[in-house]
This record gives structure tokens, C-alpha cells and sequence, in this order.
């Protein structure tokens, strides 16, 4: 990618910035507390195993003295040896280099290598160290790269170098789906290509280490987002055209998601693609249709895992399940819908642990288990049902023998579990609702729409429900103020039920029937 040339008017911004600091150093002042002047600091969490010390000399030998970066090496060590890894890239290096110790607190422009025999975390800007887990294989680098992406959101980086296993991959996807910024080795220029060969997937640059290092330049004389400055070029106009120009290309309408999650994954973009301003990106996508998929993806960006909040699934089994089975048998059916299904790992935990609470009945009825979502490039993955080892870190080895079959690139979900999942496109805001839904299950995705699109959506999935029937949203969601045809039942994990007496209100629209899927 080719990088624009800074304008007068930056370069005077930063130059004015970069004195304004050196001037405060100088004298020892910093008017910030101390967890204030942590907090402006970005951390760059580097990994690395086999041959990654000679491409991380080489990336960190290319890194100015000032950039107010901090960076952290997770390297793969031999836990019962000494570490030599500071004695030997302080030589590489003007930036001091530390072995980190319990408790550290994050400076900018140095460097902090984790030690033999430890895990490590970002806690509240705080480098915390625990002893190595015994669990294999080990998995220091995407410990890490989640608890940075917890902790610093849109402002974490994530850098997967040269190795020889798949370490750091889920990390650098929870880093991206944070909204930060992720890049891989180039596999041609690693010693060790399998780390960087998986890393690529989820990484936004793949670049030899100098070409990593000319990046994290850039970006750090970009900060986290645009300025006010900048942002406010075109204010609401600017802001307004970009949406227009996804909802035309893609039909759906963000204009009432959350502003702020939507404008944080714009700045993204806007920082990738090394713009000016929002009205030089708008311009960029106009000319550009595959600049307007890369952006819908990142504003569609799911979070999600087999059995993610493990309490749900167990209220599920001991509240919901009991009731909603009872009195049921082989002339009867269960309806389940999840609405923003993502790739379908809830889809498959719910399919999985209705099947084990079904087991031994001689006659169980039938099971329909609808996942929706408006990216079909997550349906596609959703339908195809395989998995890599790392996102089947939350199935238990005797599910994964149950119900999963060796394929290349991981495991795929077994047939007789695919043919109770149906996946389709909806849109939960404005297509025709599914009827009789026993179950339906939409969480974490009211917490991206605007009260009004709530409203909507809350509208659309009681109108889906049958008498009786239960919602459980995430926890970080609630229908307080929304509703008055459904009652809690329970807080943690938040679920409802519907009252038996409600009727559907009318909502204008026509029920949606099951779509046709032929398993694969």
C-alpha cells in the first residue's frame, strides 16, 4: 500500500506535539496521574516463537526512540532456562528493554519481554504475571493479545511473527474484532511461516518486519483516531456519505446503529488506509466498491464462541429446556431461533446441548434451530460447519468426539447436528419475523442499535414468540422500558418469558417462513 505524504498542516501538528513533549520531559514535569499518562500510552503486544528473535531485532532496530509506543514480546520460551532475550536486544535497540516484573506499569518507548515459565496480561494498564498453565498446547501469545484487546479496544495492536505453530492467531482476531490494529509476518519472510501463515487470516497488514515497523510509525503519529480537526471536516455530511455509500452497495442501513461503534470502525479504516480526513475517505470509497466491503465487514464484526457464557447454557438446560420439551413428543416440535448468529457457534452449542437433554427419550420431538444474521459471508462459514482447534477451545474433548469429525483446516460439525440448523439472511430490524418460536436468543446484539432500532427489534422478536415462550438477550442488554408482554424469569443470565395471555400485536408485516437448506 502506498503511504501518503503528510500534509503541512500534520506535520506541523506533530512537530508541535513532539516539542511540547520533549520540552515536559526535559524539565520532569508530566501534568498527567499516573494512570492518565499509562492510558495515553498504545501497546504494541509482539509474538513470537522459533526464529522470531531475529525478526523482532529486525522490526524493533527500525522503530525511532519517540514514536510513544510501548512494546511487549511474548516470545515461546524453555521454561526451565535462564532468558538472555534483553541482553540481546538492548543491542539491537536505543529503547531501554525490561524483563517484566509483576505489577509493572506501562511506560512509553520501551520494551517489555515476558519472562521464563509465565503468562501475562494487561490489567487496568498494569503488566500482571502469573505461573505458566499446564494446559496444552500452551497459548502465552493469545492469552495475551485477549487481555489486551479487553483492556485497550480500538487502541490495541497486535504483531504475530516468525513460529511454528498457530499460537496468536485467536488473539489477533479478538484484537480485531476489538476494532484495533493486527499485522502478521510476511510467511516468505519468516524463518518459521506456520505462526505468520495462520496470524494472516486475521491480520489487517502482512508485511516483513520493516515494512511492520514503517506502519506502527504511522499509526503512532496518527494516534488512536482523528483529531477534532480532522473529524469535524465535513461533521455529519462527511459521516452520512460513507454510510450511504455502504447501504447502497450492501442494503442495510447503520444510520441508527450506535454512533459511537460506527464511527470508531470508520476512523479504523480511516487509519488503514492512511486518509486525511473523513471526506478523503468518503472520496476513496466512492471510486472503490471493494473499500465498501472491507468497511461493511468491519461495522458487521460478531464476537462470539462455542458455549460463550457458559451460565446461559446451563440456565438453559435446568429453566428452559424443561419446560419448553414437556409434554412433548415425536408429533411435536422445538422451534429455536438465534438472531445474529455470526459464523453459528451458538447455533451448534444450543444444538448440542438440547441433543445431550434429549438423549434416552424414546421419543423426542422434532428440533428446528433457525440462526440469522445480515453477513452472509458469516453465513457461509456458519453452513460450511468447520472449525479450526482454536475456535473449539470451549468444547469439551467428549463433545468434540461426539459431535465433530476431523476435516482439513480443523473439525466439522457432525451431520445428524447440521440437519437441525437452518442458517438464513434476516435482517432483525425490518424483515417478516419467524412464528412460534419457543426460544429465541439475541445477544449482544441489541447493544450496537440506537434506542429506536431497539424498539424495533424487541418489537419483531416478541411478535416471533409463542405463548409461553422465552427471549434470553446478553448480559449487557435488558428490556426495560421496551415491553409488557414479557416478564423476567431470571437476571444472570437475563432471560423472559412471554406471558401465556399475550397476544401478538400487530406489526404490519407477513411471518417468515423456514428457509430450504440442503445439508453438505
Amino acid at each position: 500500500m502506498a503511504t501518503r505524504a503528510p500534509t503541512k498542516r500534520g506535520a506541523k501538528k506533530t512537530e508541535a506535539k513532539s516539542v511540547r513533549r520533549s520540552v515536559r520531559e526535559a524539565e520532569g514535569v508530566d501534568e498527567r496521574s499516573p494512570a492518565e499518562a499509562s492510558a495515553a500510552v498504545r501497546v504494541v503486544g509482539i509474538g513470537a516463537s522459533a526464529g522470531g528473535l531475529e525478526a523482532f531485532s529486525e522490526l524493533i532496530s527500525a522503530i525511532p526512540p519517540d514514536t510513544g509506543l510501548a512494546f511487549v514480546l511474548v516470545q515461546h520460551l524453555d521454561p526451565h532456562h535462564d532468558s538472555m532475550l534483553v541482553q540481546i536486544l538492548a543491542r539491537t535497540t536505543s529503547l531501554p528493554v525490561v524483563e517484566i516484573v509483576d505489577g509493572m506499569r506501562i511506560k512509553r518507548d520501551h520494551i517489555y519481554v515476558i519472562p521464563p515459565d509465565k503468562e501475562l496480561t494487561l490489567d487496568q494498564d498494569v503488566l500482571r504475571l502469573v505461573p505458566r498453565t499446564k494446559r496444552v498446547p500452551h497459548r502465552p501469545l493469545d492469552n495475551f493479545f485477549c487481555s489486551l484487546a479487553d483492556e485497550r479496544k480500538s487502541g490495541a495492536i497486535g504483531v504475530v511473527l516468525s513460529g511454528s505453530d498457530a499460537d496468536g492467531a485467536f488473539g489477533l482476531e479478538a484484537i480485531r474484532e476489538a476494532g484495533g490494529v493486527t499485522f502478521a509476518q510476511s510467511p516468505a519472510t519468516a524463518k518459521f511461516d506456520v505462526m505468520p501463515r495462520a496470524a494472516a487470516v486475521a491480520a489487517d497488514f502482512v508485511l516483513p518486519p520493516a515494512g511492520i515497523a514503517e506502519r506502527l510509525v504511522d499509526l503512532a503519529k496518527r494516534g488512536e483516531g482523528l483529531d477534532s480537526e480532522e473529524a469535524g471536516e465535513l461533521g455529519a455530511e462527511g459521516f452520512e456519505r460513507i454510510l450511504q455509500l455502504v447501504s447502497m452497495r450492501h442494503a442495510v442501513d447503520f444510520s441508527h446503529f450506535k454512533y459511537s461503534s460506527v464511527h470508531r470502525r470508520i476512523e479504523r479504516r480511516v487509519l488503514l488506509g492512511n486518509h486525511e480526513s473523513l471526506a478523503d475517505f468518503a472520496e476513496s470509497l466512492a471510486q472503490d466498491p471493494v473499500a465498501i466491503d472491507a468497511l461493511y465487514q468491519d461495522l458487521l464484526i460478531g464476537v462470539t464462541s462455542f458455549f460463550r457464557e457458559p451460565a446461559r447454557f446451563e440456565a438453559l438446560k435446568t429453566v428452559v429446556f424443561p419446560s419448553i420439551v414437556k409434554d412433548r413428543g415425536a408429533g411435536d416440535s422445538v422451534r429455536i431461533w438465534v438472531a445474529g448468529c455470526s459464523t453459528g457457534e451458538e447455533v451448534y452449542s444450543l444444538a448440542m446441548i438440547l441433543a445431550e437433554f434429549l438423549a434416552g427419550r424414546p421419543d423426542p420431538p422434532r428440533i428446528s434451530i433457525y440462526g440469522t444474521d445480515i453477513n452472509e459471508a458469516s453465513l457461509r462459514k456458519a453452513r460450511t460447519a468447520i472449525y479450526s482447534e482454536r475456535a473449539l477451545i470451549g468444547v469439551s474433548p467428549e463433545r468434540l468426539e461426539r459431535f465433530f469429525t476431523a476435516a482439513p483446516g480443523g473439525y466439522k460439525v457432525g451431520k445428524k447436528l447440521r440437519e437441525l440448523c437452518v442458517f438464513a439472511t434476516h435482517d432483525v430490524t425490518r424483515d417478516p419475523p419467524y412464528s412460534k418460536i419457543d426460544l429465541v436468543t439475541c445477544c449482544n446484539v441489541l447493544i450496537y442499535f440506537d434506542a429506536e432500532l431497539q424498539k424495533k427489534a424487541v418489537a419483531l422478536l416478541q411478535y416471533s414468540m409463542a405463548p409461553g415462550g422465552f427471549l434470553m438477550l446478553g448480559s449487557s442488554e435488558n428490556l426495560r422500558g421496551m415491553s409488557n408482554q414479557v416478564e423476567p424469569i431470571s437476571t444472570k443470565p437475563l432471560i423472559y418469558r412471554k406471558q401465556d395471555s399475550a397476544n401478538h400485536a400487530a406489526l404490519h408485516t407477513t411471518e417468515r417462513s423456514p428457509d430450504r437448506v440442503t445439508v453438505p
